[in-house]
Parts: structure tokens; C-alpha cells; sequence
């Protein structure tokens, strides 16, 4: 369902300017075009089906406070994660696991940073919440920003020649 939806969203741009796509993007796309009416349909219940589950957990209580992604930055030219298991995975796979469930609810997602890596790469946690409760997550977001000191303390990202942070 997702991929359809992406590949109707990126298609037209991939076919106009393909030097801005990765080989990822491409290859999702071209999935996505080659998924059935009746497939995408089954999944759209699907869909309605986990809207309704999450509905009655967000009954008990008000967010999910969840990773953003599952690893911190990879160089770009790496399109796997190897993780100390042996396991490799498709990056796209992996940095977007925790997003799913915003994705197909179409819920309200907030993303916050939740400190750095020992070397210097952003971390983020992500708020999930109900339908409507923008407000709920900003307030909760703004709550733990205002909580937290750990961006405080850790360390400033490495500087790389040519970069300047201010």
C-alpha cells in the first residue's frame, strides 16, 4: 500500500529528473507501479483495521513515545546496514520501520532529539498520537525539550573541512 501511494506521489518526478533519485526511490517506484487494484484495496482494509486498534490503544493513554529510526546515519553511498548480529538490511528498510505506523494511519507524528552517537550523529525519539491531537504532541514535545539537557551536555558534532557550525 505504501509503495503504491509513494510510486503514484514520485513517479512523475522520477520521469522528469531521474538524476535527483536514488536507485532506492527508482526501484520503489517501479514496484509500486506493478502492484494490483485488488491488492491495493485488500491493504486499504488492512489499513482500517490497524486505524481502529491503534483508535483503542490511544483510548488508555495519550502518545507513544517510540525511536525515530532504528540506526543513526550511514554514509549515503552505503545502501545497507550491517548490524553487529551479521544481519544486513536495505537502509530504507531500516531507518523507516518506526515510521511505519504514522504512515499507514495517517496518525499525527512528532520527531524530537534525543541526543547524539559517540561520534557526533543526531539521535531522535518520535511521539505517535492519536487522530487530531496536534496540540497534545507539540505540548508533550515542547515538555521533554524543556526537561532534557542531554543535547546540553554531549559533545557538538565532529567538524568536517569546508563546514562551519555556528
Amino acid at each position: 500500500m505504501l509503495t503504491a501511494e509513494a510510486s503514484a506521489y514520485q513517479s512523475h518526478t522520477l520521469r522528469r529528473t531521474p538524476d535527483l533519485s536514488g536507485d532506492d526511490v527508482r526501484l520503489l517506484t517501479e514496484v509500486g507501479e506493478a502492484i494490483l487494484a485488488t491488492d491495493y484495496i485488500n491493504a486499504q482494509r488492512l489499513r482500517t483495521a490497524v486505524r481502529s486498534r491503534f483508535k483503542q490503544l490511544f483510548e488508555r493513554i495519550d502518545f507513544l513515545l517510540t525511536p525515530t529510526v532504528s540506526a543513526p546515519a550511514d554514509p549515503r553511498s552505503d545502501p545497507y546496514i550491517r548490524w553487529p548480529d551479521g544481519l544486513v538490511e536495505g537502509a530504507s528498510e531500516a531507518y523507516t520501520r518506526f515510521c511505519i505506523p504514522a504512515n499507514v494511519t495517517g496518525f499525527p507524528a512528532l520527531q524530537l532529539p534525543a541526543g547524539r552517537t559517540e561520534s557526533g550523529l543526531p539521535l531522535c525519539v518520535q511521539l505517535l498520537g492519536p487522530p487530531c491531537a496536534e496540540n497534545t504532541l507539540l505540548s508533550a514535545g515542547l515538555a521533554i525539550e524543556r526537561q532534557s539537557s542531554a543535547e546540553r551536555r554531549l559533545p557538538p558534532p565532529p567538524r568536517r573541512p569546508g563546514v562551519v557550525i555556528r
